[in-house]
């Protein structure tokens, strides 16, 4: 789970050019990306039909009274695959083949800060 904060860091010069080594971490941390059955706007209480990449802007713990377990939460960004459209200020695209490699992404992908979702961190909505 490299996170952006990495690759923007690298981006300004105030590291050295070789791609960090991956992080251990049980949870994933505000600027990871992480794969994740994103809800639809339709659904928002249901995982998504398929995994995607998402950008962590948020880790919060919650606790269930009725499950009485605590469990986390996570605010994210869809990834989406770049259109050709132009990049509008609440957007931002990872179209340089280090920086989205480095991020963990197989492609370019651009992120909409609009289209911000909860995602319970539990093994129905991540992948294994």
């Amino acid at each position: 789970m490299a996170g952006v904060r990495d690759i923007l860091t690298k981006w300004l010069g105030d590291e050295p050019s070789t791609p960090p080594a991956k992080i251990n971490r049980k949870y994933p941390d505000a600027g990871d990306v992480v794969m994740a059955y994103v809800p639809s706007p339709e659904s928002p209480n249901r995982p998504g039909t398929h995994l995607r990449p998402a950008l962590v802007l948020h880790v919060r713990e919650h606790y269930d009274p009725r499950e009485q377990k605590k469990t986390l939460l996570l605010q994210v960004v869809p990834a989406r695959d770049i259109k050709g459209e132009r990049q509008r200020a609440h957007q931002f695209e990872l179209s340089d083949r280090d920086a989205y490699s480095h991020a963990g992404l197989r492609k370019p992908a651009q992120f909409n800060m609009r289209e911000r979702v909860i995602v319970p961190w539990s093994p129905k909505y991540r992948s294994s």
